[in-house]
């Protein structure tokens, strides 16, 4: 059997008394990990709608997915959407970058969504114009927690280069709190 040195053994039982001591609700390193913890739940729904993005030179491609049910109903109703658990809404912009400033500009833009089983369709986006700004709606049916495809490309008024993004939704999946 093997004996713990007693200067060892005290060393042990302050630091464990500091740690207690230092974590008690309402102590200041208890308050910054809860503030760390919270920062990091928030910082992990904000990436659940964080925007795709592919660049190509000076030309920003960005595209964002979310449910219907999401967006504001008067924002819904403004783009003509139904909001509902089966609707999702896609976004796309296109920017062209100056300096550090990021203008959103006017494009054609194609976009198309396919399931898993490889059944596709095209995404008919309506351009929205506001404020001097332009972006790219529009809504699309989706099943219960399925998994889609996006593949967007867009092609800048201006002249500038095809840009192309590809990325994956889940859609849908909906976590029941009690």
């Amino acid at each position: 059997m093997q004996t713990i040195h007693p200067i060892a053994r005290s060393r042990a039982a302050d630091a464990q008394s500091d740690c207690k001591r230092q974590l008690r609700p309402g102590s200041r390193r208890f308050v910054a990990r809860s503030a760390l913890a919270m920062m990091l739940a928030v910082a992990a729904n904000a990436a659940l709608a964080q925007a795709h993005t592919h660049e190509t030179g000076q030309y920003v491609l960005q595209s964002s997915v979310v449910g219907s049910t999401d967006i504001a109903a008067s924002t819904a109703r403004e783009h003509g959407i139904e909001p509902g658990p089966g609707t999702g809404v896609l976004n796309v912009v296109v920017l062209k970058k100056d300096g550090p400033r990021r203008e959103p500009i006017a494009a054609e833009i194609d976009a198309e969504i396919r399931n898993l089983l490889g059944a596709s369709h095209s995404v008919d986006l309506k351009a929205v114009k506001r404020n001097g700004r332009i972006s790219y709606v529009s809504s699309f049916a989706h099943a219960p927690a399925e998994t889609l495809d996006f593949r967007i490309s867009a092609r800048p008024v201006d002249g500038g280069p095809t840009i192309s993004l590809e990325f994956r939704e889940r859609l849908g999946a909906t976590v029941r709190r009690q």
